[in-house]
This record gives C-alpha cells, structure tokens and sequence, in this order.
C-alpha cells in the first residue's frame, strides 16, 4: 500500500495511525516495523533499523557488511509474518537489496509507505495508490479552533472570523494549521517568532542544521550543551534540565516532533516542511549576522573558503 501528497498533508500521522493499530491488535503479525527512510536513501541504515525492531542488532550484527546483513534478514523474516512501515521515501526502496521478503498472498507479509512523489508509487509495485488531500475548508477550521482555544477564540469578538481567514490562508495544511493554531492561542506554545528566549531559537535552528533530525532527545541535550547554546558553567545536571525543557517547548509548538522508544527512551525529529522553514530563517537572519551553508553528508576533507557552522 502507497500514500502521496505534498509535505505537510499528515501522511505520517495516518501511518502512525495504522501502525499503531497493528501493534494493538497484531492482527497476527510477528513484527510490526516502523522505519524512517528520507530524501537520502541509505541501505544500511534501513537495515540497522529493521535488525533493531526484531532484535537482531547484537554485536554479531555489527560485525556484518551490508550483503551479509541483507542475507541475515531475509533468512528471518522469510518464516515470519511481518508489516513494514516505510515512512517518507523519494524513491524506489528495492526490498530485495535490503533482505525484506516482498509481500504475496502467500506470506501474508504488508509493506506500506509514503512519498510526496506519485511517480515513487508504481516502481513499489501499488499500481492505485492513496492520495493524501489537504483538508477541506471546514475540516481545517475545526482542526484550527481545537488548536486555537476557546479561551482564546472567545476573548474577543473579531477573533472567530480572523481566525476563520487565517484558516483559509492554510490551505487545509495540517501542518500549518497546527503551527499557526498553536501561534495564537493562549497556551505557552508557540511558533518560531512566539519563542521568547533566544536560547530556544537558537536550538531550533541549530537542529536544522541536520540532514534528517531524528536523535535522542539525551543526545540533543549534550550537543546543545557542547555548542554553548545552554550555558554550562553553572553544572551539568542544571544544563541538561535546561536543555530538556527547551526541547520539550519545541515540541509543544509542533516544530520537533517526539517518538517514544519501547524501552522508554525519547526520540524527536523534525519535518522537512519545518526545517526547510528554519534554514530560510537563518538564512534570512544571516543577511545582518554571519552567513552560512549547510550541505549534509558531502564528506568534507578540507576547509572551504567560506564561514561554517561548527557542526
């Protein structure tokens, strides 16, 4: 099964919907498998991903090239009844490459995943996939008020109809309904120019410094501290609190979102609609302070003649 739209749509939310439903109900899968893929296809990292939902990442795991990974998980999910969630891909994943058995009636195995490309849809074999739409008019200014408040939609009696027009101004984009819904309620949330303190700001726009953000929130919370942009002087542990609390008001505002592990520990990752938005802010912002580029993952073996960011 295949769902497209443009960013922002909510196609990752209703996967996380069907994903969790398999886990509640099994539906009498073995595993149910979520993975992240993004713009940058990279094997091993699915690999690694799988192996650790099904308990295959011990230390002989780490010891594997990516051809004897790709053996060892064929090899298990072959007698398994699998559902495989691959979230966000750009291109065709070849299932086969990876080790994962491809679905037939015969193994009763599911691949389901997203993209914003319709094109991506027929290389993964769905021939009628789901278009994901951006809400209809009504439907966004319900999700928006929810997100606005009655308290604050009934502060005022001009504010029902600038909240309508700000509705509309969405699109019927979750995302941004959200974000801006967030942005003008009364709660302690807020969107980017809602982020009283500077140090906030600054760890936004730092995490979008990375390709793909999904990290644990403990392994943030260092970097930020490591970059200065929390103030350790005053103890670690002082530090670390601090770090937490910024990144749980990111959360709140809807610009990180959070992803909870089976063993309790916290992930969060940032949507590209939102990090594209935080680059063009420090872009913007370095117009009047220090420019920068960011170019993830090219490997540098010397210094440009340019400024950049100590990452």
């Amino acid at each position: 099964m295949g769902m497209y739209g443009m960013g922002g749509v909510g196609k990752t939310t209703l996967l996380k919907q069907i994903n969790n439903k398999f886990i509640e109900e099994r539906c009498g899968s073995d595993f149910v498998i979520w993975v992240v893929v993004s713009k940058e296809l990279h094997v091993e990292k699915i690999q690694n991903d799988i192996a650790q939902k099904i308990g295959l990442d011990g230390e002989d795991w780490k010891q594997k090239d990516k051809s004897q990974k790709t053996d060892v998980l064929f090899k298990f999910l072959r007698k398994k009844r699998f559902v495989l969630f691959l979230d966000d891909i750009w291109e065709k994943v070849d299932l086969t490459e990876i080790g994962v058995p491809f679905p037939a009636p015969e193994n009763r195995c599911k691949v389901v995943f997203t993209t914003r490309r319709q094109d991506v849809c027929k290389p993964m074999g769905v021939e009628d996939p789901m278009e994901v739409k951006c809400l209809a008019e009504n439907e966004a200014f319900d999700l928006f008020q929810k997100k606005v408040g009655q308290e604050t939609l009934g502060s005022d009696q001009e504010i029902p109809e600038l909240a309508r027009i700000v509705s509309r101004k969405c699109g019927g984009l979750p995302l941004a309904l959200n974000v801006i819904g967030e942005t003008m309620s009364c709660k302690t949330t807020y969107s980017y120019d809602n982020l009283k303190a500077e140090d906030v700001k600054s760890c936004l726009l730092y995490c979008a410094y990375f390709q793909k953000l999904t990290r644990f929130v403990r392994e943030i919370d260092r970097l930020l501290i490591c970059e200065d942009i929390i103030d350790g002087s005053k103890g670690i542990e002082r530090a670390e609190n601090k770090g937490y609390e910024i990144i749980g008001d990111l959360v709140r505002a809807s610009l990180l979102m959070e992803e909870a592990e089976k063993d309790g520990t916290r992930r969060v990752r940032m949507h590209d609609v939102v990090r594209e938005m935080a680059l063009w802010i420090a872009s913007e912002l370095g117009r009047e302070k220090e420019a920068f580029i960011v170019h993830a993952g090219v490997g540098l073996s010397e210094i440009p003649k340019v400024r950049i960011g100590a990452l």
